[in-house]
């Protein structure tokens, strides 16, 4: 597998190659082979994403260090291989690149990528998306270094919790949830049987009870809610409503957000009158995502 087979595999839009290519003649990625590689470690992929960073001078729009990712998929498709993971859930999994690069033409008006603390999980086998959801396997404590090097290294892991993770483009319909938790359900005993005790957890904007003035109770997201019980809420920052729900910078003033859904007209009124969404934590229940009619 080359990059530029990933690059096909993953439907990257055409202008995201064209500038991963001139990026690729600015880098010397032998020099960088070292951090490339730990890239796909699930004990050290942050340490190699900040010293890339570091290294990868003049870089605003995120194409060098994009470019090291891709050399780093190349190792992680491999991995898959020799876990036996289908070919179709490394695609999924690893199609949050060219959605990054989608949402930042959407956000800012053109291609980037500004989500380089994000994907060394999904690279290093911690986070995989299991039909409509993503699920991310959370170490317990620290990691023993010396097995470094071993492939499939996150499927060793003791794992405290499983976090669940929920793409922009997701289907959070109750039926197409419903299939994610099986499927996750059955990775899990297949290839982690050690995180099939652990508890399903989600840290999101989604999870927050002030959607419950926000929407009415027959909304997705509402439903999606009912399987959870939020553990702490976070009113402090509203930059995942900026993000996600406006898909502005973090510096949109407030009386500029857009109002061009229902949402973010209901969400920018609330936060005008001094309401606060932020984010919540919360634990899955464990139910089914269907409603069980009496006969």
């Amino acid at each position: 597998m080359t990059e530029q087979q990933l690059y096909t595999m993953l439907e990257m839009p055409s202008e995201a190659v064209e500038a991963l290519n001139k990026a690729e003649g600015k880098l010397n990625l032998k020099e960088l082979a070292a951090s490339i590689a730990a890239l796909t470690d699930p004990i050290r992929y942050d340490m190699a994403r900040k010293d890339l960073e570091q290294r990868l001078v003049d870089d605003p729009k995120g194409w060098k260090i994009l470019r090291c990712m891709f050399a780093a998929m190349v190792r992680t498709y491999e991995q898959y291989q020799e876990a036996g993971i289908p070919e179709q859930t490394f695609v999924d999994t690893m199609k949050c690149f060219p959605r990054f690069v989608r949402e930042h033409q959407e956000s800012f008006g053109e291609y980037g990528f500004d989500r380089a603390f994000w994907p060394g999980r999904q690279l290093s086998m911690l986070l995989f998306r299991l039909g409509a959801l993503e699920f991310e396997l959370i170490p317990e404590g620290q990691a023993d270094e010396t097995a470094a090097d071993k492939a499939v290294q996150a499927f060793h892991l003791p794992v405290k919790e499983i976090g669940v993770h929920i793409p922009s483009d997701a289907d959070i319909s109750p039926a197409r949830v419903q299939i994610s938790f099986m499927l996750a359900n059955m990775f899990f005993a297949k290839h982690v049987p050690q995180a099939t005790v652990c508890r399903y957890t989600c840290e999101s904007w989604m999870m927050s009870p002030a959607l419950l003035e926000l929407l009415p109770p027959t909304s997705r997201i509402v439903q999606f809610q009912k399987h959870f019980t939020v553990t702490h809420w976070e009113k402090g920052s509203e930059e995942d409503c900026w993000q996600w729900v406006f898909k502005v910078g973090k510096d949109c003033p407030l009386e500029q957000l857009p109002e061009n859904t229902s949402l973010q007209r209901s969400m920018k009124k609330y936060l005008r009158e001094g309401g606060a969404v932020g984010a919540a934590e919360a634990v899955w229940d464990g139910t089914s995502f269907f409603e069980v009619k009496s006969l």
